[in-house]
């Protein structure tokens, strides 16, 4: 009897040893969503990261990436991810600034000096002062914050050299506050029109103009269907890969920290392809698109004087702002 109980006893711990193993080793899987196209540098550096991360995990943390808005668009995939039903994204600050306005502040017009003041914001303390208003908010974290290009404006019908030449035109924009409230400030009517409908709705004019990156004028092909590019440099944009804390908080610490930190090259990659891809596509671009030097300070001012500045307190706080003001 004691040696049948005996036996018993190393089968049911044999037992559990075994499946503690398969648990232990068990493969993960989530998906990542963004709505860019394949060759855009965002979905090059999450494609980067994917391979990274199954690499230094030995295969057992797999990231499936749906580029071109395959998951929804930024708004779907933004309450997809509260939900848990996506497990990370690529955004831009807006979308997730419907949730915490902070992150809405981060692309108004003419808040960053430059790539390097915005890379100082959002890499510091106040980068990550946002990032804990994020987890508490809607249980979304930022993996990594990166630079995601300067902004410029594209139009059809006429050249836009300063904020007069903008004034009462038809702007496409993102269905996002910062957007409307940025081209409003200098003068602008706008339209919301999703990314990946903006194409067509500019082909058959439902609106004058369009603002992006570079990247993204090219890999859109918006030059196919506009005229003049304005370097107007309106917004030094960051980019945002996020993932839903719940399942983040799942994985064992190191699987943490790998994930963080390929986040992080990926993010340094996409950023470095944004600058490489801006200053390559130029020569392309001038085939078909007329550039158009703008008066930038006059640009500054306007948005100033239509209200960007308490738009700004709005968002952030008048000490956040002051902060992100003051950073060198």
């Amino acid at each position: 009897m004691k040696s049948w109980v005996h036996v018993a006893a190393v089968t049911t711990l044999a037992g559990m040893l075994l499946l503690l193993h398969t648990t232990s080793n068990a493969q993960t899987t989530f998906r990542l969503g963004h709505n860019n196209a394949v060759t855009h540098p965002v979905n090059l550096a999450a494609e980067q990261f994917a391979a990274k991360v199954k690499e230094r995990t030995n295969g057992q943390v797999i990231i499936q990436v749906y580029p071109s808005a395959q998951l929804g668009d930024e708004r779907q995939l933004g309450e997809a991810l509260q939900l848990g039903t996506v497990d990370m994204m690529w955004s831009s600050g807006p979308m997730l600034g419907r949730y915490v306005s902070s992150f809405n502040g981060l692309e108004g017009g003419y808040l960053f000096r430059d790539q390097a003041h915005l890379e100082k914001v959002v890499k510091g303390p106040i980068g990550q002062e946002m990032n804990e208003q994020l987890i508490k908010g809607i249980g979304v974290r930022v993996l990594a914050y990166h630079f995601a290009g300067e902004r410029q404006l594209t139009t059809s019908n006429k050249a836009v050299r300063t904020p007069a030449d903008l004034k009462g035109m038809l702007i496409r924009v993102p269905q996002l506050d910062n957007y409307m409230a940025t081209f409003k400030a200098l003068g602008a009517n706008t339209v919301g029109i999703a990314f990946n409908e903006t194409y067509m709705a500019l082909k058959m004019g439902v609106a004058e103009g369009e603002e992006n990156p570079i990247a993204s004028i090219y890999a859109m092909k918006f030059y196919e269907v506009q005229k003049y590019l304005n370097l107007t440099s309106h917004i030094f944009a960051p980019g945002i890969y996020s993932m839903n804390n719940k399942k983040f908080l799942a994985l064992p610490a190191n699987y943490q920290a790998i994930l963080t930190e390929e986040a992080q090259r990926a993010g340094d990659y996409a950023a470095s392809l944004y600058n490489k891809q801006a200053q390559d596509l130029v020569p392309e671009l001038k085939k078909t698109m007329t550039f158009v030097e703008v008066d930038k300070v006059a640009f500054q001012k306007a948005a100033q004087a239509g209200g960007m500045d308490e738009w700004f307190v709005k968002q952030f706080g008048k000490e956040m702002y002051q902060r992100i003001k003051d950073a060198k």
